[in-house]
Parts: structure tokens; sequence; C-alpha cells
């Protein structure tokens, strides 16, 4: 079950990256990924 949530985290994270480049003007999309790898940190702490 973690590494079921953990693939779709990583699968999620790579759709947000390539956003980003989309979105590079203002630091939203920066931001939001951030946000993200912050909540992976938390479901393995």
């Amino acid at each position: 079950m973690g590494s079921y949530i953990f693939a779709r985290a990583i699968r999620y994270i790579k759709q947000t990256v390539r956003v980003q480049t989309d979105d590079v003007r203002d630091g939203s999309a920066l931001y939001l990924m951030m946000m993200h790898l912050l909540a992976l940190a938390v479901f393995y702490i």
C-alpha cells in the first residue's frame, strides 16, 4: 500500500513539474511542488 501511494505521488509530482515549465513566470507552481514534497515527508515521518 505504501509503495502504491509513493508511486502515485511521484507520478503526480512529475505532472506538476511538467506544468511548472508553463507557469514558470509566477512562483506558484514551484510553491505547489514544495508543498507536495512536504506532504510526502509528513507521510513517511
